[in-house]
């Protein structure tokens, strides 16, 4: 299934000269990037890993976003917030009606130490910024926070990245509130895998498992998720399914054994993938970065927002194997 599906994915798909074409922007940094279309508004809004400040995008295009998309500030860090930058990789989330962005913010007096926050909007336009709505487990050194609601039992849930016993894991906890957890962190994946263990992780660096973000199909749970370094040619992503009851089980959980996408078609370091859903409803979208160019060398290297439609198999597997190639032209969402 796997060879013909990644055949498939290129060739399946509609190629459209007055489309997309990727990365969307050429010359914006956009690190870490998240996309959503919103019904109420018929935007699309984008955003990205921030240092000072985070920045929203909104166009009605997909092929004007973060090119020739409308932009503003919309939330910046403060000491009164106890926010003091490295605003990375923020997620917009919905929960019921309102707008969230969770992310991750440095300590006031190291770099090196990192948690978790929340913030929600200030208004209906969205544009009108975000205010700080609380900090996440303040005293537990995380990033990469992503939300997901269970239709079935309403139970709402948090993953990140934490760095536990020198490396960085995949963690769960259920929300009592969006900015409040209701249990512990619990461990759900960690590196294993040689494709998720590839240098420079000799020993010097911490392996890593992070980025991760819920996918959803047919009664089947799935969480995509970023393994081995953001700065090199062999980030890579993998998939976890949900296979117990309970998501907060980590024996519910199975790391599937082959990477859910990889460097190909001349892009490389593809990793944390965020999804989104075209205006129809019908389509699932991944949105992710890739390396600005081969990085051998682990220097620091812009990342560019990639998109690409995720095809299901029969079995209700997702699949986007590779970037999609970036000497052509597909058709917008629909």
């Amino acid at each position: 299934m796997k060879k013909s599906m990644d055949k498939d994915f290129v060739c399946r798909y509609e190629f459209d000269e007055n489309g997309f074409k990727n990365p969307l922007s050429p010359t914006l940094d956009t690190a870490d990037p998240c996309i959503r279309y919103n019904e109420a508004d018929g935007y699309y809004y984008g955003i990205y890993t921030g240092w000072d400040s985070l920045t929203l995008h909104r166009a009605r295009r997909v092929a004007d976003m973060f090119c020739r998309s409308e932009s503003r500030e919309i939330y910046r860090h403060s000491d009164e917030d106890g926010t003091y930058g490295f605003l990375w990789a923020p997620e917009l989330h919905v929960i019921d009606g309102v707008w969230y962005i969770y992310t991750s913010t440095h300590e006031k007096d190291t770099k090196a130490r990192k948690h978790l926050i929340c913030l929600v909007q200030k208004s209906e336009d969205l544009f009108d910024g975000f205010r700080l709505l609380g900090h996440i487990s303040p005293d537990y050194y995380a990033i990469d926070p992503t939300y997901y609601r269970d239709g079935a039992t309403g139970r709402d849930y948090l993953v990140a990245s934490a760095v536990l016993d020198g490396k960085q894991k995949l963690v769960i906890t259920e929300l009592r509130s969006p900015a409040e957890p209701k249990c512990k962190w619990r461990v759900i994946a960690e590196p294993v895998y040689d494709w998720e263990l590839v240098y420079p992780y000799d020993g010097k660096w911490a392996p890593i498992n992070e980025g991760a973000y819920f996918v959803e199909k047919d009664g089947r749970l799935f969480i995509v998720y970023s393994g081995n370094g953001c700065w090199s040619d062999d980030y890579v992503m993998g998939i976890l399914e949900l296979v117990g009851e309970d998501p907060l089980d980590p024996d519910a959980w199975y790391k599937h054994p082959e990477p859910f996408m990889t460097r190909g078609n001349g892009c490389v370091g593809p990793g944390h993938a965020t999804f989104f859903y075209s205006p129809s409803g019908e389509e699932l979208w991944i949105c992710h970065h890739c390396l600005e160019q081969s990085d051998p060398e682990f220097k620091p290297m812009p990342r560019h927002c990639h998109i690409a439609p995720v095809l299901f198999d029969a079995e209700g597997f997702p699949h986007a194997p590779h970037p999609l190639p970036v000497d052509k032209s597909f058709r917008e969402p629909r």
